[in-house]
């Protein structure tokens, strides 16, 4: 219960709130990647990323998944096409 209240004294808030921002941010990486990399599937990938907060391997395929798009759509588009 000292903890919760330790909190919520002014020096730490400031260090609370940083930290729920960069934990939010590391979160929703695949979702801005697919953003660029992977607009067709945006939105899904950043509902995914919702539950990836309690997957580390959860997170890592959805950043493959939003990375690897353009290449995917591109080999499925053409796939005899020699780049």
């Amino acid at each position: 219960m000292e903890h919760i209240r330790d909190l919520f004294e002014t020096q730490n808030i400031v260090i609370a709130l940083l930290a729920i921002s960069a934990i939010t941010f590391i979160i929703f990486i695949p979702g801005i990647v697919a953003l660029f990399r992977n607009p067709k599937r945006a939105k899904l990938i950043f509902f995914a990323c919702v539950p990836s907060f309690f997957s580390f391997w959860l997170w890592l395929g959805l950043l493959v998944w939003a990375i690897s798009g353009k290449e995917f759509q591109t080999k499925l588009n053409n796939p005899f096409k020699n780049k």
